[in-house]
């Protein structure tokens, strides 16, 4: 699976402003050579990245460097992905529309984060919704973290409280699928 270098750009400023030089550099020194490289020299982003190697096992060394290995760091990582990807243009939804508006418009980004994968609204009502993912495989953990990060800043910056996501790796008509079933007030 491939994902848009949007999406790493995001990780190092994350830790610079959050924890410093040092901090940046200790992360930076955690990485594989490969990855160091891609944090280190300014990305493309709008090339495709191996997702596990140039995302995933940075944002859980991340995670383990910082937040002793809990998915929480992961989390905070999709927030702060969501509020820079939906600035722009995306502002003007947010400051209109509803948190259903905005998970509509969600589907559509998606596939412009992850290359081959889609997503589909199963169920959208107020308060509620269920996305399931396409194409996409077996999600790893720290993943799913990082998308319920991006889905819950998305909710709020769209004016939504409360918001809660969960997951839910299944099997649809013999395809592997991964369901977010998110709630708000």
């Amino acid at each position: 699976m491939k994902i848009k270098g949007t999406a790493l750009v995001v990780v190092s400023v994350f830790i610079k402003k959050n924890f410093g030089e040092k901090g940046l550099e200790k992360w930076l020194n955690a990485l594989s050579q490969e990855a160091r490289e891609v944090y280190v020299m300014p990305n493309k982003p709008y090339e495709w990245y191996d997702l596990d190697s140039m995302y995933l096992d940075p944002v859980q060394k991340f995670c383990d460097l910082f937040y002793d290995g809990e998915m929480h760091g992961a989390e905070e990582m999709g927030f702060l992905d969501a509020k820079n990807s939906l600035k722009g243009v995306f502002s003007l939804f947010l400051k209109f529309g509803s948190p259903e508006f905005i998970i509509k418009k969600s589907v559509s980004l998606f596939g412009a984060y992850y290359k081959d994968a889609s997503a589909e609204i199963i169920n959208l009502e107020k308060g509620r919704a269920t996305l399931r993912i396409h194409n996409f495989g077996e999600m790893k953990r720290i993943n799913e973290f990082t998308i319920i990060g991006w889905m819950k800043s998305a909710l709020e910056l769209s004016g939504a409280k409360n918001s809660q996501v969960n997951v839910e790796q299944k099997k649809v008509d013999n395809e592997h699928v991964i369901e977010f079933h998110g709630t708000w007030e």
